[in-house]
């Protein structure tokens, strides 16, 4: 094997690579990446876990041998990082890697592609989806998916897709995240996915113009982004029915600047109780008030001005729901729906464009 590549290119496709590969791995080899060249495709970059694999093709500038072999993923990295030279050059010679750069050599163990594991063969694309819409819908469910292991079946975002709606749903017990996006009528999908596969499918959705296509077979979902791909182990059981959880009758409601509420909820959240991160929040005459106190710690509150009148209700939440919610917003008025104080309440965006988002959270005694 024997090929030049643009330290520039190969940087970049690194980083998308770099995601999959565990840092620490019961399997020694997981912690390396495979590179393939071909005078027809370039090089290929493969990295996995086992559970997700990411792969990304490009051109290479030559390729003088074409060949495979298994290189150390963080120590590639580093090297690629450091180089002095827009081009690196790397080379098979007997039982050793040889890698150049301007005026830097290394030289590492030859790791043979027979030592990496055989993965699932990538299907080809059955349907595609807005890659953009796919990425923003990721990016405001992922926060609420349960950090708890044992809890299996919520450990990723159950993904529908079908008459012509694509719907992302995420929960961990205790608050759930729902978003919608137009899709084509003739695509269905219906599948669990992994957090960590959904963290790697938006950073390569954040530079694909377009649609990503997708296939499902019978334990895997393939996701292509143009030369790149990625294919993770779905996840299987029961997902809760997510429509009961979502209020239906919500007769009270409250709108406020999702910035300023964003800010009395971090100022009030520095007297929380460390173990519950409760905070009240006061609904008077249009003023919310959010205020914490702790033994320890003292008291705090933040006043914000919003759009509400009727009786003056007292609801207790956890600060650091709220604040995930609202960090992703960041900017214009959210309404917040709400039965009574002991029913779970809905946060809506009053504008958010394509997209039907709702944020649903159980309250905290106070």
């Amino acid at each position: 094997m024997q090929l030049t590549c643009k330290a520039e290119v190969l940087g970049r496709e690194l980083a998308f690579v770099m995601g999959a590969v565990e840092r620490k791995n019961t399997i020694p080899v997981l912690t390396n990446l495979l590179l393939e060249s071909t005078k027809g495709l370039g090089l290929r970059l493969t990295g996995t876990d086992l559970d997700v694999t990411v792969r990304c093709d490009f051109d290479a500038e030559d390729v003088g041998k074409e060949g495979a072999v298994c290189l150390p993923a963080r120590k590639l990295s580093e090297i690629v990082r450091l180089a002095d030279a827009d081009l690196i050059h790397l080379k098979v010679e007997k039982e050793a890697v040889v890698i150049k750069s301007g005026q830097a050599k290394f030289k590492m163990p030859l790791i043979a592609r027979d030592a990496y594991p055989e993965l699932p063969a990538m299907k080809p694309s059955q349907a595609f989806l807005p890659a953009a819409a796919f990425r923003l819908m990721i990016e405001r469910t992922a926060f609420a998916i349960t950090q708890e292991e044992s809890r299996y079946t919520l450990s990723g975002a159950k993904v529908e897709v079908k008459e012509g709606t694509m719907r992302m749903v995420t929960t961990d017990g205790h608050r759930l995240a729902y978003i919608t996006h137009a899709a084509d009528k003739a695509t269905e999908l219906d599948v669990l996915i992994p957090r960590k596969a959904l963290g790697e499918a938006a950073k390569l959705a954040k530079v694909h113009e377009g649609d990503l296509g997708f296939a499902v077979d019978e334990n895997h979902l393939h996701l292509t982004f143009g030369p790149r791909a990625l294919t993770t182990r779905l996840l299987f059981g029961q997902f809760p029915n997510y429509d009961m959880v979502i209020p239906k009758d919500s007769p009270h409601s409250i709108t406020v600047e999702a910035a300023l509420f964003q800010m009395a909820v971090k100022r009030a959240a520095l007297m929380t109780d460390e173990k519950s991160s409760a905070v009240k929040v006061h609904f008077g005459d249009n003023e919310v008030i959010v205020s914490a106190q702790s033994s320890e710690n003292g008291e705090s509150s933040a006043a914000v001005q919003c759009a509400f009148a009727g009786d003056p209700l007292d609801i207790g939440f956890n600060a650091q729901y709220l604040q995930d919610f609202l960090s992703i917003i960041k900017e214009g008025e959210v309404v917040f729906r709400f039965k009574d104080a002991n029913s779970q309440g809905m946060f809506e965006p009053v504008k958010d464009g394509d997209f039907e988002y709702k944020y649903i959270v159980m309250p905290l005694r106070i």
